[in-house]
């Protein structure tokens, strides 16, 4: 079953194995329903939605994790329904980010290890959610999600404002709609309303690179991450200066693009390389930017 739907003049359609959860999607965001023209009839649909509601067989082997899929990009799954609803709405709210002026909104993922998020490269996050049991056993927790939000003075990870034109009593309506899937495990997003944290370690992605993890020059990540804010033409020098002030607060790590096994353990050990007491010699954000300026003139 594909909804069609449109939001900040973006049109989507969105696809679930589910009756039940596709009513509630509809009562969720019956403001931006809108019918497919022609054309769109036989396109993919942008988000689908797998449901572990108790239709699907009773032969199924495994863990019977519900999936959000971005295109054919696994970039959340969870026992917990609830958890996979709120990241459903977080991701189709992303659509609107460029124009937002509250925050800075990088593309990238977010992996909770040891109690402290880390910052990964958004590539990254497909197969972490596709092996996600095999993360677990490694000390990574990765919820999903494809976009971080940083707040505009500090650069701490924030909880996104949901803007979203969705019914106050969207959640609670989730539990009439669907009673399978909503009992037993809890997950949790990376950042809840109102929480700050600060972020351990931002890791990215090498081409070619000999080492699995290497430490990364900060003003490489700063120029790196700012080339990923959503909202750069919005917010401009402050996007730079808040990403500038997280990355100065942070390890910096680049691992080298490998399979999946190997891409977790890189993860772990660039978690584990980095100091727990944060890096004392951490430079400042008037520091960092010489650097970032530098390599922003260096030709290609």
């Amino acid at each position: 079953m594909c909804d069609w739907y449109e939001v900040h003049g973006y049109r989507f359609g969105l696809r679930t194995t589910s009756d039940a959860f596709a009513g509630w999607i509809r009562y969720a965001l019956a403001s931006y329903l809108t019918e497919p023209i022609a054309e769109e009839e036989t396109d993919f649909p942008t988000y689908s939605v797998v449901v572990e509601d108790g239709t699907r067989g009773e032969e199924r082997v495994g863990r019977r994790y519900n999936i959000l899929y971005l295109g054919t990009w696994d970039i959340a799954r969870s026992l917990d329904l609830r958890f996979l609803a709120r990241c459903l709405l977080r991701q189709i709210d992303s659509i609107g980010y460029h124009a937002r002026e509250d925050a800075v909104f990088l593309e990238a993922g977010l992996v909770d290890i040891a109690g402290t998020p880390r910052l990964v490269h958004n590539y990254v996050v497909p197969a972490l959610c596709a092996a996600r049991r095999r993360a677990e056993k490694r000390g990574l927790y990765a919820p999903g999600g494809m976009v971080a939000a940083l707040d505009l003075e500090t650069g701490e990870l924030i909880a996104p404002r949901l803007s979203l034109d969705i019914p106050a009593d969207a959640f609670d309506r989730l539990e009439e709609h669907i009673s399978e899937g909503l009992d037993g495990v809890r997950d949790r997003l990376p950042i809840e309303d109102g929480e700050r944290r600060s972020i351990g370690t931002v890791i990215d992605v090498a081409i070619g690179q000999h080492e699995l993890v290497a430490p990364m020059p900060r003003p490489e990540a700063v120029l790196e991450l700012t080339a990923k804010v959503k909202n750069l033409g919005t917010l401009g020098g402050r996007a730079l200066r808040a990403v500038a002030a997280m990355v100065a607060a942070a390890d910096c790590r680049s691992i080298t693009w490998s399979s999946t096994n190997e891409m977790i353990d890189a993860i772990a050990w660039a978690a584990e390389m980095a100091s727990p007491n944060g890096d004392a010699t951490a430079p400042s954000v008037g520091e960092i930017r010489p650097g970032v300026d530098e390599l922003r003139r260096s030709p290609p």
